[in-house]
């Protein structure tokens, strides 16, 4: 649905379907993922990218100065270095690049697991990471929103860029405003754009999408790998980063304090869509990383639980064997196919050393 808003008081006017999915839920979802990490856990990154995406890489020049990289088919890259004085000028780092695409693929456990991988296991660094909002009631349109910054009813930007192409029949093909720097060394930004026209009618909404650089990545990432796989926090905080990026108010001469002007209705109505928030997910079967993780998160709390009232721990795990023998019988292609893949072969912890990791992490992660 397509919320038609007048730009002169902001009010929401009338809603008009066109074309667009029943159910008005906001998704929300990480699209680009880069993260620096000590080269030290470049083996233990390479395995756990590959059993994570079920891909194999290839190793090949690398780019932005490093003279290695690996790339996965997906667009996933992994840069480092062989060269000793290139690694030293690199502060020994290598460098994670899941563009978003590749993000897309993985389910959102899996996607949060990667993430906590990397920055509590690897000591990684966020360096950039895009989160995206999905507002498929469209509140409000490029073109009528530019009409509302030219007035400089925005804050916590100072610049903004608009963007459209067109064909050769003159239709325009891509509508979007950039707002923040586009300078080299930008930390933040917020585009705002007409994704039926960048999808051609595949995902007809408004995308926000919020990217984070240096500082503000790593900020952002530590807040995310935080939610420790609560979905719902995950979701939650997603919609909240990109919300939070910006406001639309009703300026008036001479007030600077913000909390007295009004927001515009379409700002408010989008807000009040975080109440019902869905992860963005391509993938509709997990990998083995993302049942090993759901099952760590909510199946074993409920197993200690029973194996406290069991009448001892032999009668306990002789009904685990059994439930696995009866989930055995019952296996779906899906789950056949997972087997297929890993059997006999995975280990979720080979990824780790344990050597190079502190008790806080293998408590975690085991």
């Amino acid at each position: 649905m397509i919320a038609k808003t007048d730009v002169k008081t902001g009010n929401t006017l009338r809603l008009v379907a066109r074309r667009v999915e029943s159910r008005m839920v906001t998704e929300v979802g990480v699209h680009w993922l880069r993260i620096s990490f000590p080269d030290k856990y470049l083996r233990q990154a390479v395995d756990m990218v590959s059993r994570s995406f079920n891909l194999e890489p290839i190793d090949r020049f690398g780019l932005w100065g490093y003279d290695r990289m690996y790339h996965w088919p997906n667009g996933v890259k992994i840069m480092y270095d062989t060269d000793d004085d290139k690694a030293r000028l690199h502060n020994r780092r290598a460098y994670f690049e899941c563009p978003g695409k590749a993000c897309d693929e993985l389910t959102p456990p899996d996607l949060v697991l990667v993430m906590e991988i990397f920055k509590e296991a690897f000591e990684g660094r966020g360096e950039r990471i895009d989160i995206y909002l999905d507002d498929f009631a469209r509140h409000i349109e490029p073109q009528d929103l530019q009409s509302v910054i030219m007035r400089k009813d925005y804050s916590r930007f100072r610049q903004f860029h608009l963007m459209q192409s067109f064909d050769h029949g003159n239709e325009l093909i891509y509508d979007a405003i950039v707002f923040g720097s586009r300078k080299k060394g930008w930390e933040k930004q917020l585009e705002v754009y007409d994704k039926n026209l960048e999808s051609k009618g595949e995902k007809n909404c408004i995308r926000w999408e919020a990217k984070f650089r240096e500082d503000k990545a790593d900020t952002i990432l530590t807040k995310l790998v935080g939610t420790a796989g609560n979905l719902d926090a995950f979701a939650l905080l997603c919609g909240s980063i990109v919300v939070g990026s910006i406001t639309f108010l009703h300026r008036i001469d001479g007030v600077r304090n913000l909390e007295r002007l009004d927001e515009y209705e379409f700002w408010g109505l989008l807000k009040e869509g975080l109440q019902d928030l869905r992860i963005r997910s391509k993938k509709k079967v997990n990998t083995v990383t993302g049942i090993v993780s759901w099952v760590e998160r909510q199946v074993a709390p409920n197993f200690a639980c029973l194996s406290k009232v069991f009448k001892s721990q032999k009668v306990f795990y002789s009904w685990i064997l059994d439930l696995l023998h009866d989930g055995e019988s019952r296996l779906n292609p899906n789950q056949l196919h997972i087997v297929d893949q890993y059997s006999g072969s995975f280990d979720h912890r080979s990824y780790l050393d344990p050597a190079e990791l502190d008790n806080r992490y293998i408590k975690h992660l085991c």
